[in-house]
């Protein structure tokens, strides 16, 4: 079984308060890709960043990033465009890594043969790499890799730098979009 984890597709990072003007066409990308996953019995999962108004700035990553994004019950929390419709699972997490993302592909793992996780979304150097070395800590021996096309960040070399963590980490990077 293949499954690909959509991390943090959502308006905030596309075209909200952490948005660059590069990423619509990733995301863009992204959609076409998940109904492309979906028609081919791919599992799919999300991640959806979610923050509290009246406590992100008392957080940690409050206090270091420090622009507000993906509010609960804002639209920048959202899911992008229908992406929504294309989603098996949904994990809400609160921070950069999602531990019930980790705890259901362990689970996953244990009960079927799960050939690979694939990774894309954003933004790379934060969120995308600390879920995939999350996992790849849980399953020493799945192969997961990470898709460039379909990951953004503030600056590709940001990108370029957590894809180069990743290959460290025997994680796949794929330069194109591979065959579903």
């Amino acid at each position: 079984m293949k499954a690909t984890v959509f991390i943090d597709v959502q308006n905030d990072f596309i075209d909200g308060s952490l948005g660059v003007d590069k990423n619509h066409a990733v995301a863009d990308r992204i959609l076409d890709y998940a109904r492309l996953c979906k028609d081919n019995g791919v599992l799919t999962v999300a991640t959806k960043d979610i923050h509290f108004k009246e406590t992100y700035h008392d957080s940690l990553e409050g206090e270091k990033i420090g622009i507000e994004h993906c509010i609960e019950g804002t639209k920048g929390a959202q899911l992008y465009g229908n992406l929504e419709k294309y989603i098996d699972r949904t994990f809400v997490k609160t921070t950069f890594m999602s531990k019930d993302l980790g705890e259901f592909f362990e689970n996953l793992a244990a009960s079927c043969k799960l050939d690979e996780i694939e990774i894309i979304g954003f933004v790379s150097s934060v969120c995308v790499i600390s879920n995939a070395l999350y996992l790849r800590g849980l399953l020493p021996n799945t192969k997961i890799s990470i898709v460039k096309e379909f990951c953004a960040d503030v600056t590709d070399e940001r990108t370029t730098a957590a894809l180069d963590i990743a290959s460290c980490n025997a994680i796949t990077v794929y330069d194109g979009r591979c065959a579903v």
